[in-house]
């Protein structure tokens, strides 16, 4: 099974091992992992390290991702359709061109995370904490917020059709104003 690729290792383990190997497992370590393209729909890796990990284009359609941590890991155009991430820390990851359509960040922590381009539509981000993070041409259609809180966000050209937005906190990105300028009173911007 040593020799096998590590998205059949997952499945192999998830279907023949006992419970207790799958606990271990769900603390999986993988810093750093090059999954470019991998098709890792429906996988469960609870409390997972995937800090700085390559997942690029890859599958993690109805994937279980709680409180997986994926700092600077870079998810460009990944499809992450339906998948739970509750808890998830993605402090300065890269989610460009991602799907998360229909997903629950409930919880998740995103830090100077960059979403360019990003469809969460119907997305659930119940209590997540959006800090400094750039939502560049963003589709959140439908989504709910619910005390979620964004702080110095930049939100530029993003959609919010039918978006709820309950109890949420938005301190979005600060210019200052013209009292707070250089004598001389211009800003270049």
């Amino acid at each position: 099974m040593q020799d096998a690729p590590p998205v059949l290792q997952m499945e192999l383990i998830d279907l023949q091992c006992n419970s207790d190997l799958k606990a271990k497992f769900r603390e999986a370590k993988l810093n750093q992992a090059k999954l470019n393209q991998a098709k890792l729909d429906q996988t469960k890796l609870y409390q997972a390290k995937l800090n700085q990990a390559k997942l690029s284009q890859a599958k993690l359609n109805q994937a279980k991702l709680n409180q997986a941590k994926l700092n600077q890991a870079k998810l460009n155009q990944a499809k992450l359709d339906q998948t739970k991430l509750y808890q998830a820390k993605l402090n300065q990851a890269k989610l460009n061109q991602a799907k998360l359509n229909q997903a629950k960040l409930y919880q998740a922590k995103l830090y100077q995370a960059k979403l360019y381009q990003a469809k969460l539509n119907q997305a659930k981000l119940n209590q997540a904490k959006l800090y400094q993070t750039k939502l560049n041409q963003i589709k959140l259609n439908q989504a709910k917020l619910n005390q979620a809180k964004l702080y110095q966000t930049k939100m530029n050209q993003t959609m919010l059709n039918q978006t709820m937005l309950n109890q949420t906190m938005l301190k979005l990105f600060h210019r200052p104003s013209v009292d707070s300028l250089p004598s001389g009173g211009s800003l270049s911007v």
